[in-house]
């Protein structure tokens, strides 16, 4: 869980994998960890944030070579105070998108935060061994 944790941290930047309608979708989301928890926002009428809402069941991979992992839950809304917490490292990280909300540009923000149900670790720096599962 620590080597999973670690690899989720140094990060900000996962491939997520939504479906609907039996149609899936890859997008490459930009996320934060909040006390702990992986959160992320998407326009509500973007196909992944349709999708999301329709369907919460996800798959993301966060990748560090050699180091790689994917994680499979779903995902709920975050409590106000998480989002604000989300807010505050995007705009640190991201000072841009301060200004695209304050300008207006993104009124349709939808916040999710997964909440993992089983996770593959891989580290191919030890060979082709199979990924370690953990499970939440």
């Amino acid at each position: 869980m620590e080597k999973l944790m670690g690899l989720i941290k140094a990060n900000d930047t996962c491939t997520l994998s939504t479906c609907n309608d039996n149609k899936p979708r890859a997008s490459i989301m930009a996320y934060m960890v909040v006390e702990g928890q992986i959160l992320f926002a998407t326009g509500a009428d973007s196909i992944k944030g349709k999708n999301l809402l329709a369907n919460p069941q996800i798959s993301l991979s966060i990748s560090a070579l050699p180091l790689y992992a994917t994680i499979d839950g779903t995902v709920v809304e975050p409590s106000e105070t998480e989002k604000e917490a989300y807010n505050e490292q995007l705009f640190v990280k991201y000072p841009e998108f301060k200004e695209l909300m304050t300008n207006g540009h993104f009124p349709c923000f939808t916040y999710f935060k997964v909440i993992p149900q089983k996770a593959y670790l891989s580290d191919t720096a030890k060979g082709m061994v199979p990924a370690e599962i953990i499970s939440f």
